[in-house]
């Protein structure tokens, strides 16, 4: 079924999108699950509660698209699907350069970008000192992998410090859509009171 948010590529069930133009402008709607009839009666089915809790978040964001999509947010949110196709591809190097800019359009502002980056982004999903300490120097070490890769050096892309880095800008991007924090300027408010 097609009815109106962003999907170019998904498996299972879906259409496909043959311009990024369209991106933002066609979904994929749920089926309904809410009941299962069985022996002519209607029953809650306990396999469709995770996708009932899916569907209720989707239509709750839903109504926010466009101040989601005009913001930073949605460029971040258009980075990490870029981050997604590249890596169905195997082009790692691509990977790394879309999370890099999904995590720069949600924390950077002012110089120095990487260090108000790896400060912002640690303060925004962890709550534990030692955790966030942690977190920055991972994200510290995926941007120079990063580094080696705009400016021409010739590295193996270590996939595993990839990955981690991925789990955590994935969580800021989630925590920021769940706060409702749409715009830059909110989001980098919150944090930097921390």
């Amino acid at each position: 079924m097609t009815s109106g948010q962003a999907a170019n590529y998904l498996q299972g069930p879906a259409i496909s999108i043959s311009t990024l133009k369209d991106l933002g402008k066609k979904r994929i709607s749920f089926p309904s699950y809410e009941k299962v009839i069985h022996l002519n009666e209607d029953i809650q089915s306990e396999a469709s509660k995770p996708i009932l809790s899916t569907k209720e978040r989707f239509l709750q964001l839903e109504k926010d698209r466009h101040k989601i999509m005009d913001e930073h947010l949605g460029l971040a949110l258009s980075y990490y699907y870029y981050a997604i196709q590249a890596s169905n591809k195997r082009r790692f190097a691509e990977v790394v350069i879309d999370l890099a800019i999904a995590a720069e359009a949600l924390f950077s502002k002012e110089t120095p970008y990487t260090s108000n980056l790896k400060c912002r982004l640690s303060l925004f999903i962890a709550d534990d000192e030692l955790e966030r300490k942690n977190i920055a120097k991972k994200i510290g070490d995926f941007y120079s992998i990063r580094g080696a890769i705009v400016h021409g050096e010739t590295r193996e892309i270590p996939l595993d410090e990839v990955r981690i880095a991925w789990e955590y800008i994935k969580k800021a991007i989630d925590k920021a859509l769940t706060s409702g924090l749409y715009t830059k300027a909110e989001l980098i408010q919150k944090v930097d009171k921390r």
